[in-house]
């Protein structure tokens, strides 16, 4: 299976037997059935001036730590591992779960990385498998990081079907080469214990809290507004709602 570009340029049909595109841009990607096909389609870039990049100290920590996991693929062959990272964020409401992994992968964007925002199990899974037969026939996404955001994971394992198959992928059952996730919640106690207890599923468990002084001020002085120092003095517990 191999992409082709369509006349859009961000949009590239999945086929079999077709002159495939030698490379795609980084960025957020959909894909879309339609009766003509299956689509990948290119929603936005990793850069953009709606992502504001924070130099907190766990985001830069994940960074470094997704870098340095990048260098060591022949590892996980020689053991016959998945080659995968997961990131499990939980905190309450506004604290900055998205914006943290916008940040970090926007400072990926010297690599080759491709994202998809996951809503359920089984766009998950679809994505999975189409993805899978890119990465083992030599395909145009083979050497790209893919990043699935799972954003309000909760909803994900609300039916005990749509858990069992989001174990089994986070597991590596459904093998990719390269795969980083990023499950994020605002309720943790809603997620069921036997999802966070396998240390192979998510590699972290991070507890987003109010963001320190620094940080907001950082977040404050990407904005071009006249009067950001008035608002700075009351910058105390601010969050990012």
């Amino acid at each position: 299976m191999q992409l082709i570009k369509t006349d859009s340029i961000n949009k590239f049909q999945l086929l079999k037997n077709f002159d495939k595109v030698d490379t795609i841009d980084n960025g957020y990607y959909e894909f879309n059935y339609t009766e003509s096909g299956v689509y990948l389609t290119k929603t936005h870039s990793l850069i953009n001036p709606e992502v504001k990049v924070l130099h907190s100290t766990e985001s830069d920590k994940i960074f470094f730590e997704i870098e340095s996991w990048t260098l060591k693929e022949q590892d996980y062959l020689n053991y016959n591992f998945p080659y995968k990272r997961g990131y499990f964020l939980y905190g309450k409401p506004g604290l900055g779960k998205t914006k943290l992994i916008e940040s970090v992968l926007c400072k990926l964007n010297h690599l080759k990385v491709i994202v998809f925002n996951i809503g359920n199990s089984d766009q998950l899974e679809h994505s999975l498998n189409i993805i899978n037969q890119f990465d083992f026939s030599g395909g145009v996404l083979t050497n790209f990081i893919k990043v699935f955001v799972l954003e309000d994971i909760e909803s994900l394992v609300e039916y005990k079907q749509n858990e069992s198959r989001l174990l089994q992928i986070l597991d590596g059952n459904v093998k990719i080469n390269k795969c980083l996730f990023f499950a994020t919640t605002n309720y943790p106690d809603q997620i069921p214990e036997r999802l966070l207890s396998r240390p192979s599923r998510f590699d972290r468990k991070i507890e987003i809290k109010i963001p320190d002084e620094n940080v907001v001020r950082q977040y404050l002085d990407s904005f071009d507004i006249d009067n950001i120092n008035d608002i700075k003095p009351y910058i105390k517990d601010y969050s990012f709602a």
